[in-house]
C-alpha cells in the first residue's frame, strides 16, 4: 500500500472515531444531552446524573444502533415516578414527568444492558 493511501485511510479512521464522543460530554452518535434530554450512546446514559426542577418532563434519545429501555428502579422512593419505556435505535422515548413533593433522587436503568443494581447502563435523575 502506498504511503499516500495509508495516510488517507488513517485520517479517515481518525475522523470516524472522533464522530462518536465517549467522554461523557458533547454529542454522542448525533445526540446532544440537554436540560431535559438524556442520550443513550455507546451503551451508556449521558449524562449519568441529570438534575431537574420539580415538574420537569425528561425524554431519552437512543443514538445507538441497538434497542434500549429506560426503566425506573423498583427500589426508588415512593415520590419517584414509575416508568418502563422501550426505545428503539434512532428514536426518542415518551416523556416522564418528575413531580415529587420534595427533593428526591430517582434511579433508572436499561433492562437489556443492566439490572437495577449492576451494569454500566444505570443513571439517576435528581429532582430539586
Amino acid at each position: 500500500m502506498g504511503l499516500v493511501r495509508w495516510f488517507t485511510l488513517t485520517g479517515l479512521a481518525l475522523v470516524l472515531a472522533c464522530g462518536n464522543d465517549t467522554s461523557g460530554t458533547g454529542t454522542q452518535g448525533g445526540c446532544t444531552p440537554a436540560a431535559t434530554k438524556v442520550c443513550m450512546a455507546n451503551i451508556l446514559f449521558n449524562p449519568a446524573t441529570l438534575t431537574v426542577t420539580r415538574g420537569t418532563t425528561v425524554t431519552w434519545e437512543n443514538a445507538d444502533g441497538v434497542g434500549h429501555t429506560t426503566t425506573s428502579n423498583p427500589s426508588n422512593p415512593a415520590a419517584c415516578p414509575t416508568w418502563d419505556n422501550a426505545v428503539a435505535g434512532g428514536t426518542t422515548s415518551p416523556g416522564v414527568v418528575f413531580n415529587p413533593s420534595g427533593a428526591v433522587t430517582c434511579q433508572y436503568y436499561c433492562k437489556i444492558h443492566a439490572t437495577p443494581t449492576t451494569g454500566a447502563m444505570r443513571a439517576t435523575i435528581a429532582v430539586q
